[in-house]
């Protein structure tokens, strides 16, 4: 399965090279009405997800990595990922991380709320049964 997709992707990157484009009659982008040395303007301010993305790193966690390449643990991943999308959960939730490895699955990440989390283990239940799911989903803390 990985060298078919590696392939493809060779396959997509040649073709790609082949389509000209002609960026001469590309307009030049619009001037920014913000000066470099705006001091006026808000710092960007990055999270600090260290404690978070640390325990990613201890023995035995469970990351998106491990994910089993079986073709039934991509199709269980698969399933409750599309559960998920077509729940109309936050974009939050759409963003945990399912992980099916020999048909465990290990469900990891925020939420806002205790009815997401309940809601997409319940989905991955359904998909992997009770006895193979591990909801290790955290709900945000307010704020």
């Amino acid at each position: 399965m990985k060298s078919t997709l590696i392939l493809l992707i060779c396959g997509v990157g040649i073709a790609g090279c082949n389509q000209k484009s002609d960026v001469s009659q590309t307009p030049p982008p619009a001037a920014s009405s913000t000066s470099v040395n705006d001091t006026t303007a808000a710092p960007a301010t990055q999270p600090d997800n260290t404690a978070i993305n640390s325990r990613d790193n201890t023995p035995g966690a469970i990351t998106a990595g491990a994910q089993g390449q079986a073709k039934s643990d991509v199709d269980i991943t698969a399933d409750i990922r599309r559960r998920i999308m077509d729940g109309k959960m936050s974009i939050t939730a759409q963003n945990v991380k399912v992980v099916c490895q020999s048909g465990k699955v290990t469900l990891r990440g925020p939420v806002n709320s205790q009815d997401e989390k309940d809601s997409i283990g319940h989905m991955a239940n359904d998909v992997a049964g009770p006895d193979n799911v591990d909801n290790e989903l955290e709900i945000k803390p307010n704020g």
